[in-house]
Order: C-alpha cells, then structure tokens, then sequence
C-alpha cells in the first residue's frame, strides 16, 4: 500500500486540484486511489493537517490508513496547510511500513508572493500593504522541500515548477494524474475553475474593511468581494508591484533559486514584468470607491456593517 500527500504549496492551483480530486473521489478509487471525504465540508483535508498540528498525534491520520486499506487502495490526501507543518513526526509515525510519495509544486517567488497577498486581503482581514507582507512572511521554498523529502520515499518526491506553459494542457489537474499514472481522462469530470484575485481599487478597499471586520465575517466577506468583482473587470486580475519591488523579491531569494535549481533541477523562470492594476488604482479611485460601498450598500452584508463601523458609509454619495 502507498500513501500519496500532495502539499501545495499554496497559490499553485491547489484550490484547483482539490475541487478535481473531491469531485472524482469515484473514479480514483475505480484506479486505485482513495481520496477520504473530508472533515469540514470543503474539498481538502486541511481539518486532518490541523488536527496533527493541534494535537502531535498521528490518530487522524491513522484512522484515513484504516479506512483505505479496508477499500483495498492507495491513500491520497491533499492539503495545502500540510506543508506548513512544522513537527512531521506523527506523520513519519502513521505512514512507517507504507509505500510514501510527496507532490508538491512550487512557483516563481514574486509571483507566489504577489498572488499569496492577494488571497490574504481576499479572504483574511489582513491589513497589510504589500512591502509589509514581503518583510512579514519571508518564505522560502527549500526548507519545506527538505523537510518533506525524509517523509518521502527515496524516489517519492515530486516537484514541479508551476508555470502554465509547462503543464500538460495547461491544466495543473491534468498534470496531477499523470503523476498518479492515470492516463484514461474519459469518466473524470473537470469543474469550472472559479477563483478570482482582486486587484486594483477592489484590493485597496477590501484592505481598508479588514480594519473594520470581524474575524468570524471572513467567509462572507469573501463572498461579497467576488459578487463585487465580477461587476468590474479592472477588480481581478494581476496586481500591479512594480519593477522595483519585483527585482526586490528576485534578489530576496536569490538564494532559494540557486538550491532548487542545483539540488531538484527546478527553474522557477525569470520575474514577470510589471504588469496589471496598481493599488491605489488613482485615475478611478473616487469612481470605484463609490462604486464599492454603493454595491456593498445593496449586499446589505457584513462589508456594509464594516463601512459603517468605520464610519465609511459616510464617503458614499
């Protein structure tokens, strides 16, 4: 029996490849593979990643290593908040005598931060500027390599750069069965990939009610922001940093590039260039702000709640 974890990282179409896996739990276990329901009614098994976190203990994991020998398959699991881990012990612990492969794909360091931020603003009541978060959350790829690497078999650990233009298809899920040796696509079903990064004033303004929100309105704040972005096309899409702040975060992990390339033989590629909507986007600021708070206005939800905590509702004319 092997036990397959793919661990993100984050930003590298794992939202993606969960909502794949979780709609297809079926047909991977007509292949072999048995992808456990998850906990907490999403599509990952970020609960499980948690709950090893939380406790130290490798029951939770245990108990999915039952569950898949009873089924007569490969255990698959799939969290990005795996790699995050920081004590893999009772991971080692649940998978001793198994068969261990780890999947991890890892992008190009500026667009990973740029692209993390902005999730952070989207989702989290993250209030940060950008040159902040860079300084706040350094985060190199190496060190979660070679800290799962001991978890993996001797030929077990698959790394791949995440770059589009690399991915069979261009689809990181296509990609992903053929590291399971699924070539037969045909009963798969492929969801409609549905996120969307903010950007621009959308950006700025959500930034802004983090101040104001509580952390338990995260969830349907998100909702909002996407009902909000989909109004306007210059609310998603790349966040404009800058060549300066680009060649920045280059130089920032100089290092981190050398390793990858000389220990995995991964090339993560140049930088992008500067690119996308700028934060403030200034020449539609009093335009999208109101915009914004008029939208939230009509949501009636907890954006509109945040402006009037802030005392914000007063900007809307």
């Amino acid at each position: 029996m092997k036990a397959i974890i793919h661990i993100g990282l984050n930003k590298t179409g794992t939202s993606s490849i969960q909502r794949f896996l979780h709609e297809n739990r079926q047909q991977l276990l007509q292949h072999g593979y048995y992808y456990p329901e998850p906990q907490d009614h999403s599509c990952a098994h970020h609960a499980v990643a948690r709950e090893v976190e939380k406790t130290g203990k490798s029951d939770p994991l245990n108990a999915l290593v039952s569950e898949a020998k009873r089924h007569g398959a490969d255990l698959l699991l799939s969290s990005e908040h795996f790699h995050t881990l920081k004590d893999l012990s009772p991971i080692r612990r649940s998978l001793r005598g198994l068969k261990r492969e780890v999947v991890v794909y890892v992008r190009e360091h500026t667009r990973y931060m740029t692209s993390w931020y902005q999730q952070s603003v989207q989702s989290q009541v993250f209030t940060s500027t950008f040159p902040e978060f860079i300084q706040q959350f350094s985060k190199p790829h190496m060190p979660v390599l070679q800290a799962w690497k001991k978890i993996a078999d001797r030929k077990g650990m698959f790394i791949k750069g995440y770059q589009r233009e690399n991915l069979p298809e261009g689809d990181v899920r296509h990609d992903f069965l053929e590291r399971l040796g699924i070539s037969d696509r045909a009963d798969f079903n492929f969801p409609e990939d549905s996120n969307l990064s903010i950007t621009g004033n959308l950006l700025l303004a959500k930034r802004i009610l983090n101040n104001f929100l509580m952390q338990s309105e995260c969830l349907e704040a998100a909702h909002e922001v996407t009902r909000i972005a989909e109004k306007n096309g210059r609310y998603t899409g790349t966040l404009n940093i800058g060549d300066e702040m680009i060649n920045k975060i280059y130089w920032m992990y100089e290092e981190d590039r050398k390793a990858l390339r000389s220990k995995y033989g991964i090339a993560l590629g140049a930088p992008p260039q500067a690119k996308g909507t700028l934060v403030p986007d200034e020449a539609h600021v009093r335009e999208d702000w109101q915009s914004i708070l008029g939208t939230a206005q009509e949501l009636d939800g907890c954006l509109w709640r945040a402006a009037q905590r802030g005392g914000l509702d007063r900007m809307l004319t």
